[in-house]
């Protein structure tokens, strides 16, 4: 222990220490426990006649802990707490996705005592009021990773509340869902995912504002490091890269109009999105003959070209979104119900050809939802499907990477509703593709 306290000190001076507590170790002795923080730091500074804790954390939680080194500093310190003059805010794995980009948990908290005389707490209205604010910073398959700021600091709160919210923490044996934690465990997770991670307060001699940072332990680094789980992003291209829904609506109307057809409304021409033109044609016209199909596709591709296609085409944000993940070591594709030439045109006017690696069209491949396309960029790349990831807007791209077996995000700016694409249970649903880099 003595090894880990000295070596674990963020800051000291002759107010106080703030500790970078390792998990494992209790803060104090008691409850069966010999000895903890508070005792070995007494032990190793036999010449210090003040050492207090200041507040507590659990023994499996590890991070921020501060140590007065005088009754003085401890009087201030503890009044601070008391009041709102400390901010602390903890990293959480949470189990499952959390949907809610900031989500504030008040109900209140009552410890209790159950059988065989574990100290349990849960949410009821004859406990103590308790407050605190879940704020998601990334989402992984099955997990959640988030900043959790508690307000007030009732025993067990940042657990009870995260339960409550029905994502427990990661691995948390007293609060959480045994066979989730079966499912993590496999994986590596043997013990509470929660840190506490900074400390924000005003020097209590001096008033300076301080602000502490204690580093995750490498052993949750690592766990989290390894949730990073894809290599590969597989891009639809309209509705998904390139905000043009609305112009192919256009472009398959006048088309229809000058073919002399029934034109389709924009609900119809919108479910057809991402299909082959073939298909698409097959689908909105089932009662024309192949000349007028043909003839249909001819001047749909003319007046989709009739505009110039530059960098504003693309939704906000995309290519800086794309250069980030190609410099953060990500290989970029794309999976398009677009003809090759289209593509090419598309890709070359808005400035991003250098930023994919591979792409495939419906000219060279089957149709989407088949999942040839998929796998023809996996082989050829060759990644495992288990390290891709499909990003698309329309229930073809979803029902395409169901088929080849791959995850899907899906992103509701373009074709399809969120809860039409959330029947084929995607990963998850971005309102804008550049959403995917909280994913990621």
């Amino acid at each position: 222990m003595k090894f880990s306290l000295e070596n674990h000190i963020l800051y000291e001076d002759d107010g106080f220490i703030v500790l970078n507590k390792p998990a494992g170790f209790a803060v104090h002795g008691g409850s069966g426990v010999s000895s903890g923080v508070i005792e070995g730091l007494r032990q190793i500074r036999p010449q210090q006649k003040f050492l207090e804790l200041v507040h507590r954390l659990d023994k499996d939680t590890s991070g921020c802990l501060l140590i007065a080194k005088k009754r003085s500093v401890l009087k201030v310190l503890h009044e601070l707490f008391r009041g709102d003059g400390i901010q602390k805010t903890y990293l959480a794995l949470l189990a499952g996705q959390f949907q809610r980009k900031k989500q504030v948990v008040d109900v209140p908290l009552l410890k209790n005592v159950a059988q065989g005389g574990e100290r349990m707490v849960v949410v009821s209205q004859a406990g103590k009021a308790a407050e605190t604010l879940f704020t998601r910073l990334k989402q992984y398959q099955d997990a959640t990773l988030v900043h959790a700021a508690p307000k007030t600091g009732r025993t067990h709160q940042i657990r009870v509340h995260a339960a409550w919210l029905g994502h427990p923490i990661v691995a948390d044996d007293r609060y959480g869902d045994g066979e989730t934690n079966k499912m993590f465990k496999k994986r590596g997770y043997k013990r509470l995912f929660l840190h506490a991670e900074q400390l924000q307060f005003a020097h209590p001699l001096t008033g300076e504002p301080l602000h502490f940072v204690a580093p995750l332990p490498a052993d949750l680094q690592q766990l989290i490091d390894h949730e990073n789980r894809f290599d590969l992003i597989i891009f639809d291209w309209d509705g998904t890269l390139m905000d043009s829904v609305d112009w192919i609506v256009h472009c398959i109307q006048q088309a229809a109009a000058e073919c002399a057809c029934d034109i389709p409304s924009a609900a119809a021409v919108k479910d057809i999105i991402g299909l082959s033109i073939d298909n698409a044609t097959r689908q909105l016209f089932p009662g024309v003959d192949t000349e007028t199909r043909q003839r249909l596709a001819e001047v749909y591709g003319k007046a989709f070209f009739s505009k110039q296609i530059g960098p504003t085409d693309l939704f906000p944000g995309v290519t800086a979104m794309l250069e980030r993940l190609r410099g953060e070591g990500f290989r970029l594709a794309v999976a398009t119900g677009k003809k090759r030439a289209g593509l090419d045109q598309a890709i070359r006017g808005t400035g991003v050809a250098d930023l994919f690696c591979t792409t495939r069209s419906s000219d060279q491949t089957a149709s989407k939802p088949d999942p040839l396309m998929v796998a023809e960029i996996l082989a050829e790349l060759g990644i495992d499907r288990q390290r891709a990831l499909l990003v698309g807007d329309s229930a073809h791209d979803m029902q395409m990477a169901a088929n080849a077996r791959v995850a899907a995000a899906g992103v509701t700016c373009g074709a399809h509703s969120r809860e039409t694409l959330q029947q084929y249970k995607p990963l998850l649903c971005l309102d804008y593709p550049t959403d995917l880099l909280e994913l990621l």
